[in-house]
């Protein structure tokens, strides 16, 4: 039977589809462009939601590419949180800081921080992503070292156990999770914070692993074929986003397991089904840049460093003129950078 395989073609075309998202919900904020209590609020707040999807995806794609390395020691791993704490150092060091210094918010930022520590400290939070008081977005970061350091340990377990053994792990994270959770002051606590966080994204980074094992053993079938297939898979497309846009209390319980999933073979359905080359090679070079443009574009929307920056993407009121202006700079931005730390990049590897 035909697979819907996931080579890097495809994993990167769906990474520029994340990306996508991701620019959607960060320009989308419903307060940017809506009263709070109308319609066009609710709205916007509902495909805010929906488009939040962004992080699922890339979340998924680390358990996919790490069971995809040659290599999956814990040498690997620290080798990956290199090649990603790179150019966000950079980012940091270049771009952030003197804009946080620029919009006269770095004393309060690091002398002053929100955690009560000393600056330095405060400072290495930052630079670890432990803390988003400079880059609002690179809790991530924290979040993939954590999650690549675990992955050498999930391999061993998932190789060493009977085949369904992994799923034991998802009702183990959720109890680390909430063991995290009823820790005093948790919110506050950085560290204790991303732990719960990664507890809570393990179970997506899992199935993104299993995905990949699955998809070398040929055991991810494209069960439907003829015209109406990409019906299906839009379908599943929009119940994915849909099911992402529901507010709801989830208790930690990891849904986006299910629904991601959905949204990642549904897009690979489609792209086996069509052909559109171009419009592939576009969302493969985005892809290819995700990560860069994930920090980049963090410096228009962190409100301690973009007193400067945000009046670039929001020079007029209208929604479009700031999608598309912050996607060119951003993108323009994070090919330039990653043009320049290409040399340095690929000595590590």
């Amino acid at each position: 039977m035909e697979s819907i395989s996931f080579g890097r073609d495809k994993t990167q075309i769906i990474k520029g589809i994340a990306l996508i998202l991701m620019l959607f919900h960060h320009t989308g904020v419903p307060g940017f462009w809506a009263v709070d209590g109308t319609n066009l609020y609710s709205a916007l707040a509902q495909i805010q939601n929906a488009t939040k999807m962004c992080v699922d995806i890339f979340t998924f794609f680390i358990g996919y590419g790490f069971f995809c390395s040659n290599n999956k020691s814990l040498s690997y791993s620290f080798k990956r949180i290199l090649l990603l704490l790179i150019p966000y150092w950079f980012m940091f060091l270049f771009m952030f800081l003197p804009c946080c210094y620029l919009s006269g918010n770095l004393p309060e930022v690091l002398v002053n921080n929100k955690h009560g520590v000393h600056w330095i400290i405060e400072f290495i939070y930052n630079l670890f992503g432990f803390s988003s008081t400079i880059n609002q977005y690179s809790w991530f970061v924290a979040f993939y070292i954590c999650a690549i350091l675990l992955l050498p340990f999930v391999h061993k377990v998932i190789n060493k156990c009977p085949p369904h053994f992994w799923l034991i792990l998802i009702p183990i994270y959720y109890v680390i999770q909430v063991a995290l959770h009823s820790l005093p002051d948790w919110e506050h606590r950085p560290i204790i914070y991303i732990l719960f966080y990664t507890a809570n994204l393990m179970p997506l980074v899992t199935i993104g692993y299993m995905t990949a094992k699955w998809n070398k053993e040929g055991k991810l079938p494209q069960l439907l074929f003829g015209k109406f297939s990409i019906i299906i898979f839009i379908l599943g497309i929009l119940v994915s986003l849909f099911l992402k846009s529901l507010s709801f209390k989830t208790y930690g319980l990891p849904f986006h397991a299910i629904y991601t999933p959905l949204f990642v073979f549904s897009c690979a359905g489609i792209l086996n089904a069509i052909r559109a080359e171009k419009t592939k090679a576009a969302l493969i070079h985005i892809g290819d840049l995700s990560m860069y443009m994930w920090f980049f574009h963090a410096i228009f929307y962190s409100d301690t460093v973009n007193l400067y920056t945000k009046p670039i993407v929001f020079a007029y009121n209208n929604f479009l003129y700031t999608f598309i202006v912050t996607f060119v700079i951003t993108y323009i931005g994070s090919w330039l950078i990653k043009k320049l730390l290409t040399p340095v990049i690929n000595k590590i590897k």
